[in-house]
């Protein structure tokens, strides 16, 4: 096998999940040890008569949010903006981000949305970092 000289540098580090509804990394990672189940009856969508009405959902985020982003852009995106905004500040480097890569783990949300966004960034030469400061689409 052979070993790559390239290495990967995490800087920072940013999560939305049911566990800790948007509270960031910490909060997180006390309540996996803790061992804190998030399953729950669905409710931020329609299950209807579906047999399983139960999941993790990631309720109440939102509020960690700017007011601008809360109703002007979707859920999908809003999750990726304030896991990513996470991930900066965790990483102290807001003042050089217009210098660094950024690899995020889930789109499948919207991965159309997500795959367009990527795609005007590419062509557009701009940083992915857009999503913090409220660029449209």
């Amino acid at each position: 096998m052979k070993v790559s000289k390239r290495e990967v540098v995490v800087t920072g580090l940013g999560v939305v999940s049911p566990i800790d509804c948007g509270s960031g990394v910490d909060s997180f990672w006390e309540g996996i040890c803790q061992g804190r189940n998030a399953i729950k009856p669905l409710s931020l969508i329609p299950v209807g008569s579906h047999y399983c009405r139960f999941a993790g959902e990631a309720k109440g985020f939102e509020r960690f949010l700017e007011r601008r982003y809360r109703r002007s852009s979707s859920r999908c995106l809003n999750l990726f903006r304030h896991a990513l905004t996470q991930a900066v500040e965790d990483a102290r480097c807001a003042s050089l981000i217009h210098r660094a890569g950024i690899s995020f783990g889930s789109i499948l949300g919207e991965i159309d949305l997500g795959q367009k966004y990527i795609e005007a960034c590419v062509q557009k030469r701009r940083s992915c970092v857009a999503l913090l400061q409220g660029y449209p689409l």
